[in-house]
């Protein structure tokens, strides 16, 4: 299988982006708290990672104060968010919030807020949803594999989602200490 230049050079730009994002977080905790990295999806020293995403030339993961709203990311990522459609722009945004703007709506450009997917929570060492992460996504975790994963897919489906980490335990292969080295990397959002 050839591999295109421009997805090697996108793959590479975005262990960079990742690696500094990554690098300025444990920095920022470390100088701060004296620690390293906090637990998976905690904010540390009043930060919190967000991405902006969609048709913008300034797309990426920017860490931004905790509180901080759309139209704060936008100003801070170098947009005039005078352009930019809808009510939302006072909305505060959250640890692991995608902003996503679309300018095919003509003049005015739009936005949304949604989570960032399970994948690059996982790369930025962010827990995942386990009621929204694909299969693939669970394969990311170190332990998790085809069978682990496909299990927690059907008892999802079959429960109409999990409402607690520790109904992991109920997959055979997930167990003790197993079951310890996973629960990090997961949380479940609000009610199923």
């Amino acid at each position: 299988m050839k591999i295109s230049t421009k997805r090697v050079t996108g793959a590479i730009i975005l262990m960079v982006v990742t690696l500094t994002v990554y690098g300025m977080k444990y920095l920022s905790c470390s100088l701060r708290e004296g620690g390293g990295m906090p637990p998976n999806g905690v904010p540390c020293g009043g930060l919190i990672t967000v991405k902006l995403a969609g048709d913008t030339e300034a797309k990426g993961i920017y860490a931004v104060t905790n509180g901080a709203t759309a139209a704060d990311l936008l100003t801070g990522a170098g947009l005039q968010h005078g352009e930019y459609s809808g009510s939302g722009m006072a909305t505060e945004l959250h640890n692991g919030d995608e902003v996503s703007i679309n300018r095919s709506g003509g003049r005015d450009s739009e936005f949304k807020i949604t989570a960032m997917s399970a994948a690059t929570r996982f790369v930025l060492d962010m827990a995942m949803d386990l009621n929204t992460a694909t299969e693939e996504e669970l394969r990311l975790v170190p332990g998790i594999g085809k069978k682990i994963a496909e299990d927690i897919v059907v008892i999802r489906r079959q429960k109409g989602g999990f409402t607690s980490i520790n109904e992991l335990k109920k997959i055979t292969a997930i167990r003790g200490k197993q079951y310890e080295e996973l629960k990090g990397y997961f949380f479940i959002e609000g009610p199923v």
